[in-house]
C-alpha cells in the first residue's frame, strides 16, 4: 500500500510503498516494479529494496527514459507468491544537455583579441559560467587550454578580451557551463597583425 514517488529526475525517481501484512508468511523480498506501457509486474523493470520484511521502504529507480510517463506498483513476496500494491504514475523530467553557444563577433589587434558571444539555449539547466578558451597549438581548444571567465555579462550575452602576441594564429571558442557540463561554440581561427612600427625619433646636438 501507500505508493511513494519523489526526487524525480530525467532518468529516474525515488519510489516506494509499505508492506502492511505478511500474509502469515515470511516476506523475503519487496520493492517496486515499473512499466511505461502496461500494468507493471515483476517481469517488467524491478527495483528490489535493500531490506525485506514489513514496513515502509523506498528504492532508487534508475536508467529510465527522459520525458516519459511510467506506471509503478510496490510488491512483496512470501512463500505463497507475489502481492502488489496500488498503481501510481509519474513522469520523468526533460533531459538536460550542455548549453548551445554561438559567437557574435570579434575584433583582432596585435596585442589582444576582443570576443563576444551568447548562449543560444541553456537546454534545461541554468548557465553558471560563460567565457572563452583559446590556444595557439590546439585547433579545438577546451577548458584544459587557456581560458578566461567573461567579465562582461548581460543575461546570456557575454564578452571579454584575451591577451595576444603579434603575428600569431589563435584558435578560439566560447563556452558556457550548466549542470550537464560544458557547451562549446564553433572554433574561430584568428591571426593577429604585426605590432605597429613608429617613425624613428631624431634629436640634434648643438
Amino acid at each position: 500500500t501507500s505508493p511513494v514517488v519523489s526526487n524525480i529526475t530525467p532518468s529516474g525517481a525515488t519510489l516506494g510503498g509499505e508492506v502492511t501484512d505478511d500474509g502469515g508468511g515470511n516476506v523475503t523480498e519487496r520493492g517496486v516494479v515499473v512499466s511505461a506501457t502496461d500494468l507493471p509486474t515483476i517481469n517488467d523493470l524491478k527495483f528490489v529494496a535493500p531490506q525485506a520484511g514489513l514496513g515502509q521502504f523506498t528504492v532508487n529507480a534508475t536508467g529510465l527514459m527522459a520525458s516519459t510517463s511510467y506506471l509503478f506498483r510496490a510488491y512483496a513476496i512470501n512463500e505463497a507468491g507475489v502481492s502488489y500494491g496500488e498503481e501510481d504514475k509519474f513522469s520523468t523530467g526533460a533531459a538536460i544537455y550542455p548549453p548551445d553557444v554561438e559567437f557574435d563577433q570579434w575584433m583582432v589587434q596585435y596585442n589582444s583579441i576582443r570576443l563576444d558571444a551568447h548562449v543560444e539555449a541553456d537546454n534545461g539547466s541554468q548557465v553558471t559560467e560563460m567565457g572563452f578558451c583559446y590556444s595557439t597549438s590546439n585547433n579545438t581548444p577546451t577548458m584544459a587550454d587557456s581560458h578566461i571567465v567573461a567579465g562582461q555579462v548581460s543575461g546570456y550575452s557575454f564578452g571579454d578580451s584575451i591577451p595576444a602576441q603579434p603575428n600569431t594564429t589563435y584558435y578560439c571558442r566560447a563556452y558556457a557551463i550548466n549542470s550537464a557540463g560544458v557547451g562549446y561554440s564553433e572554433v574561430v581561427t584568428l591571426v593577429t597583425p604585426s605590432a605597429p612600427v613608429n617613425v624613428p625619433t631624431v634629436t640634434s646636438e648643438q
